[in-house]
């Protein structure tokens, strides 16, 4: 698709850069050890969106999140150079979110399923299981291209905060599977999001990332897309 001396977006060629980087432990783990563990997400789900979906981008020594809704995540809606509208970037901050105010101060008298959302936050954090993670995601070719998050996890017009977690894998592949704590920063409510299980009001189990795991909703239009510009 790409032709001689036609300009790309940024946000494309962010994601063709993660594309080179998820084959490589050495440049992924000093990667995570200097982004930080978290981002921000504010996005208006539409009336047909049943899932988000969130791209990670490297773009000059920074980690970014791309995100879209299923619904308009459609190849045929990519086009060069520009981007469409309805896709979100933001940018992977912090240092350590258990630290100074961070999420741990919700971890007082609280239910276990928020004790469980922090243990995993902490899994993401301590160096030695994060780095096994990457091993086991770059050797099985399985680090991942995207989250698939359900658009229900999302009250309109309300900000959150998505915490990196890891958690322990029932897959006989890896020891853990990437995962993310969603926190809305409006009403306190933190919700944890991983690839397998049940929920309850503080606990959803229902975000994916892919790969291991399979898109929720749509076929990951701008992956598709930007898989075209390869050279």
């Amino acid at each position: 698709m790409k032709t001689e001396n036609m300009k790309i977006s940024w946000v494309y060629q962010s994601i063709l850069n993660w594309e080179k980087i998820r084959h490589s432990k050495k440049e992924l783990k000093k990667i995570f050890n200097k982004s930080g563990g978290m981002f921000s997400i504010f996005v208006k789900p539409g009336e047909d969106t049943k899932d988000i979906h969130a791209y990670p981008g490297y773009w000059k020594g920074k980690l970014y999140f791309h995100l879209i809704g299923d619904d308009k995540d459609k190849e045929e809606n990519f086009t060069l150079p520009a981007v469409p509208v309805d896709l979100v970037t933001t940018e992977v901050y912090g240092s350590d979110p258990l630290k100074n105010g961070g999420i741990l101060a919700l971890a007082g008298d609280l239910p276990i399923p928020v004790k469980i959302a922090i243990l995993w936050i902490t899994n993401w954090v301590t160096t030695e299981k994060r780095n096994q993670w990457i091993t086991d995601g770059v050797l099985q070719n399985e680090m991942y291209q995207a989250f698939s998050i359900p658009a229900d996890n999302f009250s309109q017009n309300e900000p959150y905060i998505a915490y990196f977690a890891l958690k322990e894998s029932d897959r006989k592949e890896a020891k853990f599977d990437a995962d993310l704590v969603l926190y809305c920063e409006e009403d306190c409510h933190i919700s944890v999001t991983n690839g397998i299980g049940g929920q309850s009001s503080t606990f959803y189990d229902t975000c994916r990332p892919v790969p291991p795991f399979k898109p929720i909703a749509g076929n990951l239009g701008l992956l598709r897309f930007v898989e075209k510009l390869k050279v």
